[in-house]
């Protein structure tokens, strides 16, 4: 493995382990994102993956979570990636169709996170056609929603 190509690895070992025969169960995915390199640094955790809803942790705010004008606050850029990241697994079952890709997301800074703990909880809204509509919301470990998100997921996207 390069150590300097992380992401094509890890692409290499989903794809792999979706085109594999072996039964994808959300399990194994939880597994697979858990272990990975990228959630590793990152400080994420996927909690639960079910077939409509999704819920990621920062089990510990660590210095690297924080930013915004030397605040304690969560930074907006690790809210985004929460809310990318929850969108894009609750499209794990139609995984076997192609790949999926989040096509929009808004999110709504409500309130500054401060917290120790960060909680992303993702469910679908509706299914229209390859599109899944999702709504996120971010919250601290007292439930304290600070931000949440809408977002479309395409999925069947055929690789180029």
């Amino acid at each position: 493995m390069d150590k300097n190509n992380i992401s094509e690895f890890d692409l290499r070992n989903l794809r792999g382990l979706i085109q594999s025969g072996e039964k994808l169960t959300y399990q194994n995915v939880m597994n697979f994102f858990n272990q990975s390199p990228q959630l590793q640094f990152a400080g994420i955790q996927v909690q639960s993956l079910q077939a409509n809803e999704v819920l990621l942790t920062i089990p510990k705010v660590e210095v690297i979570h924080q930013g915004g004008l030397g605040s304690h606050a969560i930074n907006g850029g690790v809210i985004a990636m929460l809310c990318d990241l929850t969108i894009g697994l609750l499209g794990v079952d139609l995984w076997k169709n192609g790949f999926t890709a989040t096509q929009s997301l808004s999110i709504d800074y409500l309130r500054p996170l401060l917290a120790s703990q960060v909680f992303s909880q993702g469910k679908i809204e509706k299914v229209v056609g390859n599109k899944i509509i999702a709504l996120i919301e971010i919250s601290n470990e007292q439930g304290d929603v600070c931000a949440c998100a809408q977002g479309v997921l395409a999925t069947g996207l055929k690789e180029r």
